[in-house]
């Protein structure tokens, strides 16, 4: 069975309308090639439900960045306080 679809992808930028149809593939695949698949797509699409590694560290990264551009927003604040009372 194949199908026919029509879809428009927009983000941040929209793109064109496309469409196109699904291809029937001959045979039955392999266990293999099917978990290298899966194995492929949670390494790279993977959100924190899944919590491999990498959005571990990204996640990480992002709290330490947070971190420091709060600590430097405090500091501002501290120095522009000071510079009103005195």
């Amino acid at each position: 069975m194949s199908f026919n679809f029509y879809a428009k992808l927009s983000a941040i930028h929209a793109q064109e309308p496309l469409s196109g149809h699904t291809l029937l593939l001959d045979g039955d695949g392999s266990d293999q090639a099917a978990q290298a698949v899966i194995e492929h797509s949670r390494n790279t699409f993977c959100n924190k439900v899944c919590g491999n590694q990498r959005n571990r560290q990204r996640r990480n990264q992002s709290q330490q960045e947070q971190s420091q551009s709060d600590k430097l927003e405090n500091e501002k604040q501290q120095s522009s306080r000071r510079l009103k009372t005195n």
